[in-house]
C-alpha cells in the first residue's frame, strides 16, 4: 500500500515525497515511513511525531497538521461495537420491495457519493431495506456529487422497512454517521 503523509519528509517545505512500509513506533507515538526522494533529497526512513498533531480536544482525536482544528459537537449516539450497516438493495421499476433478497450491501465506513457500475452504466436502485443499522444516514441521489436536495433519506430507525426510492430511481448513495467520527 501506497500513502502519502504530507508532513513526513519535506524539500524546503515541499511535501510531495511517495512514501511506503509506514509503521507505528514507540507506543504508536512515532509514525514511521520509507519514502521516496526526489533529486534534492536521497530516499530513507522518514518520522512523525504523531503526538505533536494529534491531540485531544473536549474528548475527539483529532489531527492539528492544518491548525486548530474545530471540534464537532458531540453526537446523542455512541460509537457502536459493529459499525456494519447492511442493506437488501432493489432494481426494477416497481416502488415496493420484492419478495426477493436483492442484491446485498455491506458498508464499513463513510461514504461521501457511492454509486455501483456494470458495464458502463451505473445501477439504478427502486428500494432498500436495511438489515442492519447501528446509527448510519443513507442518502440517495440521481447526481454524481451526492449534492442537493436527497431523493430520500433513512436511518437506523427504519431496520427491515421498506424504503421506496421512487418513480425514477436513484444511483448514487451518500452514508454518513450518526455518531462522531473522529
Amino acid at each position: 500500500m501506497e500513502v502519502y503523509i504530507n508532513q513526513i519528509q519535506s524539500s524546503s517545505g515541499a511535501y510531495e515525497e511517495s512514501c511506503t512500509q509506514c509503521e507505528l513506533l514507540d507506543g504508536a507515538a512515532t509514525l514511521q515511513c520509507y519514502c521516496t526522494g526526489t533529486f534534492a533529497n536521497e530516499s530513507g526512513n522518514s518520522t512523525l511525531n504523531l503526538e505533536e498533531y494529534i491531540a485531544n480536544y473536549d474528548g475527539h482525536l483529532l489531527s492539528s497538521l492544518e491548525g486548530t482544528p474545530s471540534v464537532p459537537s458531540d453526537s446523542s449516539l455512541a460509537v457502536p461495537s459493529n459499525v456494519v450497516l447492511s442493506l437488501n438493495a432493489f432494481v426494477g421499476t416497481g416502488t415496493s420491495c420484492p419478495s426477493n433478497e436483492g442484491a446485498y450491501l455491506n458498508f464499513v465506513g463513510p461514504e461521501p457519493c457511492w454509486g455501483l457500475y456494470v458495464s458502463p452504466e451505473p445501477v439504478v436502485w427502486s428500494s432498500f431495506r436495511a438489515t442492519s443499522n447501528p446509527g448510519w444516514s443513507i442518502s440517495v441521489y440521481n447526481v454524481s456529487t451526492c449534492t442537493g436536495t436527497p431523493i430520500v433519506t433513512f436511518d437506523q430507525d427504519s431496520v427491515n422497512d421498506c424504503i421506496a426510492v421512487g418513480q425514477d430511481g436513484g444511483i448514487y448513495l451518500s452514508i454518513m454517521p450518526l455518531w462522531n467520527w473522529d
